[in-house]
């Protein structure tokens, strides 16, 4: 036999050896269901031996009968079909029978020895085509995944049992830790004040000329312990605590009164409270529920009304939230140094005419903090 007859004997016996190589293949069916609460399962699978009652015609599939074979006792999910595996061993048949012809028209001695390799070649590929062209069975893992639910439902806060807390507006590295007591611990309710400010203006020498005063800082006790000794500069702030639950939206408002004192001069005339900066703080993981602040400058005049300090509109405001004024950096240097004596807030100032008749004597004066729902449907 030649040598290129040879190899592509080899190689056609090879290559159908390989096609006919067989493959199990498996998959997996995965079935999902939603419930709330409870949970039930459905499904479809083919019995062993006749169904009763009998299965409507709709039925295509008849079940399994074979019940000793353990292969076919589980339910069937899919089968496939190689066609083109059969395809091919016809088409390697049918080389065959054209090379056969071919060689037959030789005469000599070697042919017939070709004839029997492709004799056997040709057993070997229409075998091998038959057997890699069955039917194979796809097993299946089912698989089902259930889903259930969790729920917690809220209340309105603020009840009789509760303490009230207040929650310090500074988150800063360089603020200090402080536990500062609520304005009456006393107070309930689902919205309520649990800060405000309250302002001391200091010991001032009588001037004939228009003067600002700043606002002396308020102190707070440092966390864990007591006495005077261990109160600390901390910002000014009014605090607002929304636990009713409906988003309905409030309006912090202050007025004040005349700084008055007793005296022959007993009235502070045309004396004015200046906010001079503030900004919010508002405990919320959703920026757009922040409650608005004043705008700069805002100017609290004596028997005039009250002036919105802190305004949510409906959908703000719920939690905690807090007007702040001051720098609490601006306090810590101050306290920090040695040769300074009064910390002064300068968020706040006081501001007195020089025309204004003074005595040598204490003027003080009411601030009335005000905390309304906004007008409205569920006000």
């Amino acid at each position: 036999m030649k040598t290129k007859h040879k190899i592509w004997l080899c190689f056609m016996v090879a290559l159908t050896m390989f096609m006919a190589t067989s493959k199990e293949l498996t998959g997996t069916e995965r079935r999902s269901t939603a419930t709330r609460g409870s949970i039930g399962f459905t499904g479809h699978y083919d019995p062993i031996g006749a169904p009763d009652p009998t299965p409507s015609e709709s039925i295509g599939k008849p079940p399994v009968e074979d019940v000793n074979n353990p292969f076919i006792n589980l339910p069937q999910t899919n089968s496939i079909t190689n066609r083109y595996l059969r395809n091919f061993g016809i088409a390697i048949i049918a080389l065959c029978v054209v090379r056969f012809k071919h060689l037959k028209k030789l005469n000599y001695t070697k042919a017939g020895k070709n004839l029997k390799l492709i004799k056997l070649a040709t057993v070997t590929a229409l075998t091998s085509s038959i057997l890699a062209g069955g039917s194979k069975i796809v097993s299946a893992e089912v698989v089902h995944n259930v889903d259930t639910e969790g729920n917690v439902q809220f209340a309105p806060g603020g009840g009789e049992d509760e303490e009230v807390e207040v929650l310090p507006p500074v988150v800063d590295p360089d603020a200090p830790e402080v536990d500062i007591q609520p304005e009456d611990p006393n107070m309930t309710g689902p919205l309520s004040i649990v800060k405000a400010v309250t302002m001391n203006f200091g010991s001032q020498v009588i001037s004939n000329q228009l003067q600002y005063y700043s606002m002396v800082a308020e102190m707070q006790q440092l966390e864990g312990t007591t006495g005077d000794e261990n109160k600390v500069p901390y910002v000014s702030f009014a605090q607002v605590q929304d636990v009713r639950g409906t988003n309905g939206g409030w309006n912090l408002q202050v007025s004040l009164s005349d700084f008055t004192s007793g005296t022959h001069n007993g009235v502070l005339t045309g004396a004015e409270i200046e906010f001079v900066e503030g900004r919010v703080s508002h405990v919320t993981n959703n920026p757009d529920n922040t409650p608005a602040g004043h705008q700069n400058g805002l100017k609290l005049i004596p028997n005039v009304g009250a002036v919105s300090v802190m305004t949510a509109d409906r959908g703000q405001g719920a939690g905690s939230s807090s007007i702040v004024w001051g720098n609490q950096r601006d306090l810590n240097q101050q306290f920090a140094d040695a040769e300074k004596e009064v910390v002064e807030n300068h968020a706040i100032r006081l501001f007195v005419p020089g025309s204004t008749a003074k005595d040598a004597a204490t003027y003080t004066s009411t601030l009335s903090w005000e905390l309304t729902s906004t007008p409205g449907a569920d006000a």
